[in-house]
C-alpha cells in the first residue's frame, strides 16, 4: 500500500504495476537469501526434513525476537533516565534548542531549494504542454496538488522560448508528479511566506 501511494503514476493500473514491481524487488531479495540458506542446509549433511525445518524456523524467529528485545530494552533502560537527567539541566536544554534551530534553518533552506527546482521543472514542462496536448490532463493533476500562490508564480513567469524545446513524455510527468506528491504542504508553506 505504501508503494502504491508513493507511485507517481496517474491511473490505477499503472500505480498498481509500479507498486508490484517495487514489492517484487524488495521481497524477492529476501526470498533469494532464504532460498540460498535453504539450499546450503540441504546440501550439507544435515538431512533436511520437516521437523528440522520447523526447528530452524522457530530458532530463527526466537533469535530475531530476542535480538530486538535486547536492543530496544537496552535503549529504553539507558535513554529514559538520561533524557530525564538532561531535561533538568537548563544549559543542556538551551544548547539542544540552539542545535535544533540551526538544523531547522538548514532544512528550511534545502526545502526552499527543492521547491524552487520543482517549480522550474513545472515551468519547463508546463510551457511545452499546450491546452490541446494529450498529456494536458496529467499536467492538470500535477498542478492541482500545488498551492495556488506557487502555481500563479509559475504561470506569471513562463519558460523562455526555445526552438528546440522537447515535448515531455509521460514518464517525465510521472516523475514530476511523484516529486510534487512527496512535497508535503509543510514543505511548501515556508516557501509561500518567503515569496
Amino acid at each position: 500500500m505504501q508503494s502504491y501511494t508513493k507511485a507517481g503514476d496517474f491511473t490505477f493500473g499503472s500505480k498498481l504495476r509500479s507498486a508490484l514491481i517495487d514489492n517484487i524487488i524488495y521481497y524477492g531479495s529476501y526470498l533469494l537469501i532464504v532460498g540460498i540458506l535453504l539450499l546450503y542446509i540441504a546440501f550439507t549433511d544435515m538431512g533436511l526434513d520437516g521437523a528440522k525445518l520447523r526447528a530452524i524456523a522457530a530458532s530463527a524467529s526466537n533469535t530475531w525476537g530476542l535480538f530486538w528485545l535486547v536492543l530496544l530494552l537496552g535503549y529504553g533502560l539507558v535513554e529514559v533516565p538520561q533524557s530525564i537527567w538532561h531535561s533538568a539541566s537548563t544549559l543542556h536544554t538551551l544548547h539542544q534548542a540552539y542545535f535544533r534551530a540551526a538544523k531547522l534553518s538548514l532544512e528550511r533552506a534545502e526545502s526552499n531549494e527543492r521547491v524552487s527546482d520543482l517549480l522550474q521543472s513545472m515551468r519547463a514542462l508546463g510551457g511545452s504542454i499546450g491546452l490541446g496536448h494529450p498529456l494536458r490532463p496529467h499536467m492538470d493533476v500535477i498542478e492541482s496538488k500545488v498551492p495556488s500562490e506557487l502555481l500563479d508564480s509559475v504561470r506569471r513567469h513562463p519558460p523562455p522560448d526555445s526552438p528546440h524545446a522537447d515535448v515531455p513524455s509521460e514518464k517525465a510527468l510521472v516523475r514530476l508528479h511523484k516529486q510534487v506528491s512527496h512535497c508535503s504542504k509543510s514543505l511548501l508553506e515556508p516557501f509561500l511566506h518567503d515569496s
